[in-house]
């Protein structure tokens, strides 16, 4: 039997001029490719993985391990090939940094998830865009041609900016404080962000996010944080439309609060989701319950 869970590239990749990102391809579920009365040939869905801010692609291996173990056990998910495109933006995880500061802008992300849909993905096949956080203001601002075949979307730990929305265009007013006073900080940052973002009882996931979050420079960190601007709920509209869209939140978010979720559901007219012994990133502390969701999420709405 074929493994469920092959990688098929992985390197930096120059995705516009001046702009290298790390990519990585990962083939879920692979099996017989051609229709035979015993072994019908199955579904492809491209799944492309968009991380929030000051983040890394990493943080969805959980996920992955969990979605590829589910789809070799399971009957139920067995006719369905996820072929997953996941990246680091810009200066996160292993993607190479810039110094300039408008690199890291809403519209430059944007241009650069163009880019890798374009040379990496095929026109002629489904796509489902899976965001946490920030992610989805990314692929709900790309263009009309990057969103012609996208079946649904997944927002994990997200939201809009609706009326309980605490995030404001710029970010924490924290991050206008000069560079040095902020790298002297650091420390402090991470580890707030971290009490904030794992449930208390998921010790094995506040570590790794902690080492992570060591690693981010604060250039990059001030440079997004400053620049961003969060989806509005009429953008989310007018791109989703009719769309299969699930809605997935820790059930203790610190980040981003559950009523905000709630919103962004009802604005979707979707169930809201909500696991427990959960934070924001409940895609490492559950991986099982939320690979469970996608992937009947996948076969009920997005491949039938």
């Amino acid at each position: 039997m074929a493994s469920a869970f092959e990688e098929t590239f992985t390197g930096i990749v120059n995705v516009r001029p001046g702009r290298e990102l790390f990519v990585r391809k990962v083939r879920i579920g692979r099996g017989e490719s051609c229709h035979t009365e015993t072994a019908p040939a199955k579904k492809i869905l491209q799944v492309v993985f968009v991380h929030g801010t000051c983040a890394t692609q990493a943080q969805y291996e959980y996920l992955l391990a969990s979605v590829a173990k589910m789809s070799q056990s399971e009957s139920k998910y067995s006719g369905i090939q996820l072929d997953c495109l996941l990246y680091d933006l810009l200066a996160c995880g292993q993607s190479p940094m810039s110094r300039r500061y408008s690199d890291y802008a809403r519209s430059e992300t944007c241009q650069d998830l163009q880019a890798l849909l374009a040379a990496h993905t095929d026109p002629n096949l489904p796509i489902l865009f899976i965001g946490h956080s920030y992610g989805p203001t990314i692929f709900l601002y790309l263009d009309s041609k990057s969103l012609a075949n996208v079946l649904g979307y997944v927002f994990i730990g997200s939201a809009v900016r609706t009326p309980s929305f605490s995030r404001q265009d710029g970010g924490h007013q924290i991050f206008v404080l000069p560079l040095f006073i902020l790298r002297c900080l650091q420390k402090s940052l991470n580890k707030a962000f971290v009490k904030q973002a794992v449930h208390p009882d998921n010790i094995e996931i506040q570590q790794l996010s902690l080492d992570e979050c060591f690693h981010n420079d604060m250039f990059m960190a001030k440079a997004y944080h400053t620049q961003s601007r969060w989806t509005t709920p009429e953008q989310a509209v007018k791109v989703i439309k009719n769309k299969p869209c699930l809605v997935i939140h820790g059930a203790d978010d610190g980040i981003i609060s559950i009523t905000a979720a709630q919103e962004l559901a009802n604005l979707l007219k979707t169930p809201l989701h909500d696991v427990a012994m959960a934070s924001h990133l409940v895609m490492m502390e559950q991986p099982d319950k939320v690979a469970s969701l996608i992937l009947d999420f996948i076969v009920d709405k997005c491949i039938t």
